[in-house]
């Protein structure tokens, strides 16, 4: 919305100087002749520099400067995470009345929970998530909830309580904590014994004693108001307020109740019922094929987790029961056996499995015989490499998938990686995506090396088995030529990737291949940068003035010159790769920088380490001459890659997907208005004939110069060419004018005295 304002700054006193005490600011809608905005404030120095006039008379009885302001609602600069790409590892999934939680965070290759995850909520079923983090730290074990109030717990030993929307933690302490809910009763188990809570989390007393060591209850049930629990080491029964006794002595993997009849799965593969209350056991348990994980019922409807631990990789299956568990067939085709599934619960006839290995959550409405993904707002995977081609944007990440592609500027992400699926323990690993005219190509950290796609990621097939790593650093198309690298060197194809040769000396780990100026560039990994001339069949180094033996993360072209990202920060190449100079000023001492990406002369960079975090983020808006604080998404994580497509910087974080940010955001904010303030000089003021405006600096953006006089008529238009510029005013009369410096990102002004 823009509106047409009238600036007052009026004054209450005789006199008017640079120590006045008090000063009213009033914005007037002359459309509606009334004050729409009354300021008081206590000292010139707090005006805006839209507003203020520079004193250069001793006294004034009254001072009315009308400008036009041009209100377009800007909002304050911030990353956005983007809806995806979905899924990450699960931490915790419990279901409170119609409320989902589920703790997500993201699989690194070494594999594991993660460290640190975000507490997602979902009310609508499972369908979309939001995360709950107000005030909540930490990865989520469990949930629960006693009337209004909902209580969490952390692998950490942290209790949370929320009432309303915002978390609290307590002064609870413990380490595995599993929640429990019965009749008003807070119960938490831990490791040896159980607590309880009368009063929602504010006492505890002993709940429970008799448990080992390292033991821990993982189920709780209530029937006919006993309390029975499952640990590793049996069934429990609560005989006394205090004491636990047990009644089943068996490693229990699972245990659900129905109808009052027990049913519980053990480390020995077996399937066990009871229907006289865990008094005693049937003698003829079912035995499965698989290790069984957890279970849930249906009347005759049984499920229950198979775990395939004979192979060298772990397989896991759903398995369901029609017949009350007399037969058994996997009923989980939709989803990868290299998955880690955890975690089998219901709500009503909804069924959910989380996975702990980077595939989030699945659910069934149809008790077991069809599975979907529920990961619309789970957002929390690696992402490693952006590719702008086609009028798309593609990333690739960890998971199973692979890449990723927006068509819509990030709003949402579809998977784009049919076909890379490989037999591994959920552990694809895309590390780059290069394009050329006909193919896209990426690069994995499978045994399966590159894969190549003819119809823009909709379908991708193996094309080769990288050398002696089985971890593929970088695929980077050049020409008509493809390159790949990994730590043991180098090969290239010069058709499309039918036939490699190898570069025996070329015993540099390939981080990235450039074309510029007629020359191949090749960044390394600590082994500096490197040219070709020849089309890449013989390379010589081209980083004097670069630290030796240096760590390129990337290397790119803006305009004439070569920009790189280094473990020591940013260089540039004028002079095509010959001489680097470093564009440090301003960055953290010993800068690591990680990724690079720039439009005309801004630029941007992540930095990998800066007092102990990551993903620091820095901007320059005068080709890295000077760098400002570009904030960073929202977690302290390692940002991967930087991306601009147009006004939208894109960042592939290292736990938390891909976050996105406008360009302008910042751009138009007091950072670049200072930054105009302070290389721009506009003077004599008063003026009489000429009017000079001097630039210490280039500044990008074509900058225009604009005289305008009360009645907001534009006097003079120049268009700033130089560092320095003359403007003739001979035939403009004496009064108060306003100067508007415009550039691509904003309008400053500022007032002028014409006198003579």
């Amino acid at each position: 919305m823009k509106m047409l304002l009238l600036v007052n700054v009026v004054h209450n006193e005789e006199y008017l100087n640079i120590g006045a005490s008090e000063l009213q600011i009033e914005l007037r809608d002359l459309s509606k002749g009334k004050i729409i905005k009354f300021i008081l404030l206590s000292c010139i120095r707090f005006i805006p520099n839209k507003m203020l006039y520079k004193i250069s008379a001793n006294r004034f009885s009254l001072i009315i400067i009308s400008s036009f302001l041009f209100l377009s609602g800007i909002a304050k600069a911030e990353w956005i995470q983007t809806s995806g790409p979905g899924g990450g590892s699960c931490t915790g999934l419990s279901i409170v009345g119609d409320t989902i939680y589920a703790g997500n965070g993201a699989y690194i290759i070494s594999g594991g929970y993660p460290t640190v995850s975000t507490l997602f909520m979902s009310i609508d079923h499972g369908e979309t998530w939001i995360a709950d983090t107000s005030g909540f730290s930490g990865t989520i074990n469990s949930v629960c909830a006693i009337g209004d109030t909902v209580f969490a717990s952390t692998h950490q030993g942290n209790l949370y309580r929320k009432i309303g929307s915002v978390w609290t933690r307590t002064s609870y302490f413990r380490n595995y904590l599993t929640l429990f809910s019965v009749k008003g009763v807070l119960y938490i188990a831990y490791e040896g014994g159980i607590d309880k809570s009368l009063d929602r989390g504010n006492t505890f007393v002993t709940g429970g004693l008799g448990l080992g060591p390292y033991e821990v209850f993982n189920k709780l049930f209530v029937v006919d108001d006993t309390l029975y629990a499952s640990s590793s080491e049996g069934i429990y029964k609560q005989v006394n307020t205090l004491w636990w006794q047990n009644k089943f002595p068996r490693n229990v993997t699972g245990f659900v109740v129905r109808d009052n009849e027990f049913l519980v799965t053990t480390y020995d593969k077996k399937l066990f019922k009871s229907s006289d209350k865990a008094e005693t056991w049937d003698s003829s348990a079912t035995i499965f094929n698989f290790l069984p994980a957890d279970i849930v019922s249906f009347g005759d409807t049984l499920l229950t987790i198979l775990r395939d631990t004979s192979g060298t990789r772990l397989k896991n299956y759903i398995y369901r029961s029609l017949d009350d568990g007399v037969t058994w067939t996997s009923c989980s085709y939709e989803i990868p056996t290299e998955y880690f599934l955890s975690g089998l619960t219901n709500s009503g006839s909804d069924i959910y499995v989380m996975s702990s290995m980077g595939a989030s959550i699945y659910k069934s409405s149809d008790y077991g015989g069809t599975w979907r993904e529920m990961n619309i707002g789970l957002a929390n995977v690696r992402v490693y490499c952006f590719l702008k081609y086609n009028n798309a944007i593609y990333c690739g990440d960890v998971g199973p998938n692979g890449i990723h592609k927006s068509t819509d500027n990030g709003n949402t992400w579809l998977p784009s990686g049919s076909g890379l699926n490989i037999p591994a323990y959920a552990s694809l690993f895309v590390r780059s995506i290069a394009a050329n005219s006909e193919f896209m190509y990426a690069g994995t950290n499978s045994d399966r090396g590159i894969f190549q796609s003819s119809d823009s990621g909709a379908s991708w097939q193996v094309l080769h088995s990288i050398m002696d790593s089985t971890i593929v650093i970088d695929v980077s198309t050049v020409d008509s030529l493809v390159f790949a690298g990994n730590y043991a060197g180098m090969i290239r194809s010069s058709d499309n990737g039918a036939t490699w040769t190898s570069f025996p000396g070329f015993q540099n780990s390939l981080k990235s291949i450039i074309s510029f100026g007629g020359y191949y560039f090749g960044a390394s990994f600590r082994q500096g940068l490197f040219k070709s001339d020849d089309g890449g069949l013989t390379w010589s180094r081209s980083d004097t003035g670069m630290a030796p033996a240096i760590d390129i993360t990337k290397i790119i072209i803006r305009g004439t010159d070569l920009l790189a990202s280094t473990e020591n920060g940013i260089y540039i190449s004028s002079d095509t790769g010959n001489t680097w100079n470093t564009l440090n000023n301003g960055l953290p001492v010993n800068p690591s920088a990680q990724s690079i990406a720039a439009k005309s002369d801004t630029i941007v960079i992540s930095i990998n380490s800066f007092n102990n975090h990551y993903g620091n983020m820095f901007i320059s808006f005068n080709n890295g001459m000077n760098w400002i604080s570009y904030d960073r998404p929202g977690y302290l994580y390692k940002i991967n890659d930087l991306l601009i497509i147009g006004d939208t910087v894109f960042a592939a974080t290292e736990t938390h997907s891909v976050w996105k940010r406008g360009l302008s955001d910042l751009t138009s904010s007091t950072v670049f208005q200072n930054r105009i303030n302070d290389n721009v000089l506009i003077f004599p003021n008063p003026a009489t004939n000429n009017l000079t405006i001097t630039l210490k600096e280039s500044i990008n953006g074509n900058l225009i110069f604009k005289l305008i006089d009360m009645s907001g008529k534009v006097l003079r238009y120049e268009r700033l060419l130089s560092l320095e510029n003359n403007i003739c005013i001979d035939e403009v009369r004496n009064g108060f004018y306003l100067a508007q410096i415009v550039s691509q990102f904003d309008v400053i002004t500022k007032p002028i005295i014409i006198r003579k």
